[in-house]
Parts: structure tokens; C-alpha cells; sequence
């Protein structure tokens, strides 16, 4: 709960607009029948409050297209009862899914997606992964995160202000980019549940981020919704 008061004040302060993500970031019933059968490594990860386990996979891998679509109409009705409006974007847990995905999300009034195709593999399988068709063949605007931009404040910890700037200058401000498309996991800056040293620099290198891609010429910040909307129209409106 202390999470969702923060997300809730930013929200409201018109910081963060909410969009889609998903219901969870695994398979729940192959979780919950990991943990029925006792599987040993599930059985670990419990003790250690985290969801893992041999074998456990993402959130929709034990999903068809059939079932597909209540699945996700579920979260989105959840969505709009939390947060009063309908998502207009998405992106599923580590880009991964089925590859009818795209033509369920366009059905239940989705627009966009912050990836370009989602991944069919399962944790600690992915020698079996397989890539879907493109979204935007879906009918979604559909356009990829900046990854090595994520992946950097997620992997290298403490690194200097001059190599975040420099990470930003390679990743954000090339020459000729109109629009960049930033993903940065927010629970990694507000949650308790990390250790305060690591929250602070989480938070410390984030700052640093926004305020040096801010000293860029021309630059204007826009929610995932109003992204995909510019892309596709020129214009854009938002809800609050």
C-alpha cells in the first residue's frame, strides 16, 4: 500500500500517468501448482518471498488465444476501477506473451505498445524462444523501449554522473531521433521493500537522467499514450 500512495500522489501531482502492464508477472496457476505439488525451488522461493521456480513461466505462456482475451478484460476492468479511465497502452512482463496478444489488446481498446513484437519463451527456457510478427501488424502503434538505456541503471550500480550522461548522449540524443521511447521500472525507486542506500541512488540516477535529457534542445516529455498518439496523428489528449 505504501507503493500505490506513492504512485497515487504522483498521479495526481500529474508526474506519472498509469498504463497497462499486466495482471502478473509470471503464470499464476503453475505457481500456485508448483507450490501445491511442493516443488522444491518454488518451495525456496517462497521462503524467500519472491515468485520463481523451476519451470514457471511468464504470464500468459499458459494461455490461448480462446481464453486469452478474458484474461487480459479482467486487468483492464481492474485498471479502470483503480484509476478511472481505460489504459490506452501497454507492454507486457519482459516483452514476453503469445503472439495473438496484439489482436486482443486492439479488441479491448488498446492503441499502443511500448515494444515493437512480444517474446514467446518461458523463465529459464529460453532456448525454445520464438519472436512474433511485428504489432503494428496488429493494427497498434507499436514502437521498442530503450533498453540498453533500462538495462544500464538496473545493471551498473554506481556508476559516475559523466557515464549516466554519457550513456544518455549515446541512447537518447542521437542526431535525427524524433521520438524516444523510455522505460524505467518505478518500483525500484519508491518501494521499502529496497535497501535505503540502493533507493537513493536508484532515485539520485533517475534525476540525473531526465534532467540532462531536459537540456537538450527542443524537448518535450509526453506519457506512453500521448506518444503513441503524436506517432499516429499529430495530436494528442490525456486523460487525468
Amino acid at each position: 500500500y505504501g507503493l500505490r500512495d506513492a504512485v497515487w500522489s504522483a498521479f495526481k501531482a500529474k508526474i506519472v500517468h498509469p498504463e497497462y502492464h499486466g495482471r502478473a508477472h509470471i503464470d499464476v496457476e503453475g505457481w500456485m501448482q508448483a507450490l501445491r505439488d511442493g516443488e522444491p525451488t518454488a518451495m525456496a522461493c517462497l521462503e524467500l518471498g519472491v515468485t520463481c521456480g523451476k519451470g514457471i513461466s511468464n504470464e500468459y505462456a499458459g494461455h490461448i488465444k480462446r481464453d486469452l482475451r478474458p484474461w487480459i478484460q479482467k486487468g483492464v476492468e481492474a485498471f479502470h476501477a483503480e484509476w478511472g479511465y481505460f489504459p490506452a497502452t501497454t507492454v507486457p512482463p519482459n516483452n514476453a506473451g503469445v503472439c495473438a496478444i496484439g489482436e486482443v489488446w486492439r479488441r479491448l481498446g488498446l492503441m499502443g505498445a511500448d515494444c515493437r513484437r512480444v517474446r514467446n519463451f518461458s523463465y529459464g527456457l529460453k532456448q525454445g524462444e520464438t519472436k512474433c510478427n511485428e504489432l503494428n501488424e496488429d493494427g497498434l502503434q507499436a514502437m521498442e523501449r530503450s533498453e540498453e538505456m533500462d538495462l544500464y541503471l538496473w545493471k551498473t550500480l554506481m556508476a559516475s554522473d559523466e557515464e549516466i550522461r554519457a550513456k544518455v548522449d549515446k541512447e537518447v540524443g542521437r542526431p535525427g531521433d524524433r521520438f524516444v521511447l523510455l522505460s524505467i521500472h518505478t518500483q525500484n525507486f519508491v518501494s521499502s521493500t529496497y535497501h535505503p542506500k540502493l533507493r537513493e541512488w536508484y532515485q539520485h540516477a533517475l534525476r540525473l537522467v531526465l534532467q540532462h535529457i531536459q537540456s537538450y534542445e527542443d524537448v518535450i516529455f509526453l506519457t506512453s499514450s500521448e506518444l503513441h498518439q503524436v506517432r499516429a496523428r499529430g495530436w494528442s489528449v490525456e486523460v487525468w
